[in-house]
């Protein structure tokens, strides 16, 4: 066995010991290798199982954490492996790169290790009408309201559009005012309507039920210039706190008239159930329903789509309310600092075209105008606050008309911060 051994390892001492210890190294590789090829293969399907079991259970959501955070301490150059099911919200990249509202935070991986968990919520299982968890009053909805909002959609904009083409081509003016408005069409009126309608119905079953939810994204940008819809946009955009999410799908989903289209980790949809198909997985106009969650020091998007989100709590809790349309809608607290920190609000930009047939497609080239462009024919909001006082006049106009007067509290001193 001796000579055996020898042979195969070679003539010379020095060789054989230089071979044994490259095999020696290979062996302790190949064990390190699958030692923890094996424990993260457990931790993941731990995770996994977790989140599966009970997305929003405290307790399950604490042993998660445990070993997401146990994870973290073991490959914490590699956090993109937590869930390596789900697309990543992020990626590994400069400061500068991450999300906008990550950006004020020097804690980031902190801010990474709390919006790991995603939206994972059992859609697939069938409503339980007998849960005593869910009886729930239903919603009462009269579908005749959607004639209350039909109403001529900005007669301003048509007006001014039918002057620039009944005007001369030739004057180069002219023809640039026509291409920039031609690039920020509104809403039909009757689009509009069943737009603001649904909205309308689900800040009634907000109120009624209690639920937690607030703007965001570009609906929070149109309550804040426009007191409203933005006039070219195509649907809305609200976050509902994860914990409701069972009611929400109950309610919603059981609401005559309208379909709620909902996914396990990406955004829901709710709309009218009469509207025409479109190359959609939903119909439209809809109302976009994500989620949040949410401890003591921050606030952050639940769903995948919305992992951008990420704020210190007290910038969003307690609510504000703000006016959008005919409604009183809730907002975040620092709404100005949120807006301002996402948009550049004196710039008008429009992303998308609308064919109520086809549903709606990137716009080619889009409209990036100044939006002092607009005032003529859409309605913006103007603010003054007196030097002496913690009021604001928010002054709604289209051109030198006032629409609306509104007076609120300037926001706490903690968003100037």
């Amino acid at each position: 066995m001796t000579v055996t051994w020898k042979r195969m390892c070679c003539v010379s001492k020095q060789a054989r010991v230089a071979k044994c210890a490259i095999l020696l190294i290979l062996g302790v590789y190949l064990y390190l290798y699958f030692t923890n090829f094996w424990a993260e293969t457990v931790t993941s399907y731990m995770m996994a199982a977790l989140e599966k079991a009970s997305p929003l259970d405290n307790g399950a959501e604490r042993t998660l954490r445990s070993y997401q955070q146990l994870y973290v301490d073991v490959e914490e150059n590699d956090l993109l492996l937590l869930e390596p099911s789900q697309t990543p919200p992020y990626e590994e990249t400069q400061p500068e790169e991450l999300p906008i509202f990550w950006k004020e935070h020097s804690e980031q991986d902190i801010l990474k290790r709390k919006s790991r968990p995603m939206q994972n919520f059992s859609i697939s299982d069938p409503y339980n009408h007998s849960d005593s968890n869910l009886n729930l009053v239903p919603l009462r909805v009269n579908l005749s309201e959607v004639d209350n909002f039909g109403k001529q959609a900005f007669p301003e904009y048509h007006k001014e559009v039918a002057r620039l083409q009944n005007a001369s081509q030739d004057d180069v003016t002219t023809a640039e005012d026509l291409t920039m408005l031609e690039l920020f069409p509104p809403l039909s009126a009757e689009s509009r309507a069943q737009l603001i309608f649904t909205m309308d119905v689900f800040v009634r079953a907000c109120r009624q039920y209690g639920w937690t939810y607030f703007l965001v994204g570009g609906t929070l940008l149109g309550a804040y210039r426009h007191h409203g819809l933005i006039p070219w946009d195509v649907d809305i955009d609200v976050v509902v706190n994860g914990s409701n999410w069972r009611e929400v799908r109950h309610v919603l989903g059981n609401t005559p008239g309208f379909t709620l289209w909902t996914q396990r980790s990406g955004v829901w949809r709710f709309y009218l159930s009469h509207l025409p198909k479109v190359e959609s997985p939903s119909k439209w106009p809809f109302v976009e329903i994500y989620f949040f969650s949410e401890d003591d020091e921050h606030l952050w998007g639940l769903t995948n789509s919305l992992k951008y989100l990420m704020v210190d709590r007290e910038r969003v809790l307690p609510l504000s309310t703000s006016r959008w349309e005919h409604l009183n809608v809730s907002v975040p607290a620092c709404t100005e600092r949120m807006v301002k920190t996402e948009f550049d609000v004196s710039r008008c930009v429009s992303h998308y075209m609308v064919s109520e047939t086809e549903g709606f497609d990137v716009r080619e080239p889009e409209g990036n105008v100044d939006c002092s462009r607009l005032y003529s024919v859409y309605p913006f909001v103007f603010r003054n606050q007196s030097h002496d006082t913690d009021i604001v006049v928010e002054s709604r106009r289209i051109g030198q008309s006032v629409v609306e007067e509104v007076t609120k509290s300037v926001e706490p001193k903690l968003c100037q911060n």
